[in-house]
């Protein structure tokens, strides 16, 4: 009869120290945070998970932890944890008002407006993280006003540059007829330069003058042809 009331009984003790080890740990963890050697905190508060893996004190501890020593990112992950750990509304406001400092660290401003505005869900009455969301929503504002400056800055630069581009082709035109142009110029720089361009000699004189008459001449005879021309169109045809 002794032996197997032994039994349960070592059993019992068994789980009961097993229980003081984790809530040792933590009390051990506490002590150090208190004494901001956050290191020694974290590894107190690890090993009491390592006993209890749903040890809601000691994950929103260790989320603390992590904060003060600017772990944000893990920070918020173990805050994250806690979420799923408790229904408690006072714990979970104080849980999202965590969330929320850390996404305010990280400068994600968007989500730490939404961490305390679903904090003042559960406790409406909290001055602080009411006072933290003004301030997060104030924060998000100047973030999208400098991201919407940004892009217009960025939309000035890329249309101005499109239109030097625009600018550059029209001062430089590779259509048909600039073609045109282009070859001619060719053509033109082919051929040979003149010798004293601005000084005409006698015989030059001799055949300017010889083709202006020749000139005349043409005309005289293309005015008498107009002329005949002109004549035979103003005959009406009789029916």
């Amino acid at each position: 009869m002794k032996k197997n009331f032994l039994i349960p009984a070592l059993f019992f003790c068994g789980m009961l120290l097993n229980a003081q080890t984790e809530k040792s740990l933590l009390l051990n963890g506490n002590d150090a945070y208190k004494m901001k050697n956050y290191t020694e905190a974290a590894r107190n508060y690890k090993e009491a998970l390592e006993k209890k893996k749903n040890y809601a004190k000691a994950n929103y501890n260790l989320g603390n932890t992590m904060y003060k020593r600017q772990n944000f990112e893990d920070a918020n992950d173990q805050y994250q944890v806690m979420l799923n750990s408790t229904s408690n509304k006072d714990t979970l406001s104080k849980v999202y008002h965590n969330i929320g400092n850390s996404q305010l660290k990280m400068k994600k401003y968007a989500e730490a407006v939404s961490a305390y505005k679903n904090s003042l869900k559960m406790n409406p009455g909290d001055e602080a993280t009411r006072y933290n969301l003004a301030y997060a929503q104030k924060k998000l504002q100047e973030q999208q006003q400098k991201e919407d400056q940004e892009k217009k800055k960025q939309q000035q630069q890329e249309d101005e540059k499109k239109k030097q581009g625009d600018n550059k082709d029209k001062n430089n035109p590779k259509n048909g007829d600039d073609k045109e142009k282009e070859k001619k110029f060719d053509n033109d720089k082919k051929q040979p330069e003149e010798q004293n361009p601005g000084k005409m000699t006698k015989e030059d004189a001799q055949r300017m003058l010889e083709a202006l008459k020749n000139h005349e001449k043409k005309l005289m005879k293309d005015k008498k042809e107009k002329d005949k021309d002109v004549q035979k169109s103003d005959v009406e045809k009789d029916w």
